[in-house]
């Protein structure tokens, strides 16, 4: 995953623009759990906040999951 790429490299502008553009396009998606932790991820990003956006990553993989499940418990499925 590139934001934990990000991290790892402690990026945090590429941090917080990735999150972004996943809070963008969940909002666009009516993903509001997944756009609301995308957004407290590009917040952490933004105040350069290590054990912040460690948190944020962890519950933005737990909102995709969920939105992932959502998506094949309809017959749909998410991109890899």
């Amino acid at each position: 995953m590139e934001l934990s790429s990000a991290l790892e490299r402690r990026d945090f502008s590429a941090f917080r623009e990735l999150a972004h553009s996943i809070k963008g396009a969940a909002w666009n998606l009516s993903a509001q759990r997944l756009g609301d932790a995308a957004r407290d991820a590009e917040t952490a990003g933004k105040q350069g906040d290590d054990q912040g956006a460690v948190m944020t990553l962890t519950a933005l993989d737990g909102a995709f999951e969920a939105f992932s499940s959502a998506l094949r418990d309809q017959g749909l499925t998410a991109a890899p």
